[in-house]
């Protein structure tokens, strides 16, 4: 009896020092939450600028931002999560996307920053993808106004009447209509060579590959 009651004093002894350490143990602090990781996505685009800089650039980012090519883009995204809680996912763009051109005016960049960076890719790409589909729509409407103009011009050459020989002053003012419109058809095919010819062209796609 006595010698179970020494082992069961031993027992509480150890349980005793062992609570006493665990009181005297400083708690581990339990910081803040960590913030979720965010990411820059973009997409890259090479320009090719045939008119004055500045006007070139103001006008595509114009475009890229103006509320019909978003809301194109938005139509193509309504299964996206981001824009579960948005209300205005049309204001939400207008605030949130960049639209800017490297310094070495060569290079267009389309952007969004932002921690869901599969579903920023994914609007990133829409906008890309509206913007590049508006630019060729343009130039197929130009293209088909300057193949209509060189068509009329073609005729009137066409129809231009040979003078008689004897009317030397009016068959010299009809060689010069002649030629000046054969320069106008002229410059109307390298016009319409110049629009066929794609002024942005993609060159990487959003992928969301850039943490901040």
């Amino acid at each position: 009896m006595r010698r179970w009651s020494r082992g069961w004093s031993r027992v509480m002894l150890i349980a005793g020092i062992g609570a006493l350490a665990v009181a005297e143990c400083p708690a581990v602090a339990q910081g803040p939450p960590s913030a979720p990781k965010t990411e820059t996505v973009l997409a890259l685009l090479q320009v090719n600028i045939k008119e004055e800089r500045e006007a070139f650039e103001l006008a595509q980012t114009l475009l890229i931002k103006s509320r019909p090519s978003l809301k194109l883009a938005l139509a193509r995204l309504t299964h996206l999560e981001v824009f579960r809680n948005v209300p205005d996912p049309v204001a939400w763009l207008e605030r949130n996307l960049r639209v800017d051109f490297a310094d070495d005016g060569q290079t267009l960049r389309i952007s969004l920053h932002g921690a869901q960076d599969d579903d920023l890719a994914a609007i990133v790409n829409a906008v890309t993808d509206v913007y590049l589909e508006q630019l060729r729509m343009r130039r197929e409407r130009k293209v088909e106004e300057l193949r209509t103009r060189l068509r009329a011009k073609i005729a009137k050459a066409s129809e231009t009447p040979e003078p008689l020989d004897d009317e030397r002053e009016n068959r010299r003012e009809a060689r010069v209509r002649r030629a000046m419109l054969e320069l106008e058809v002229a410059v109307l095919r390298m016009q319409i060579e110049n629009a066929l010819e794609p002024q942005v062209e993609i060159v990487q796609r959003a992928k969301g590959a850039q943490a901040s």
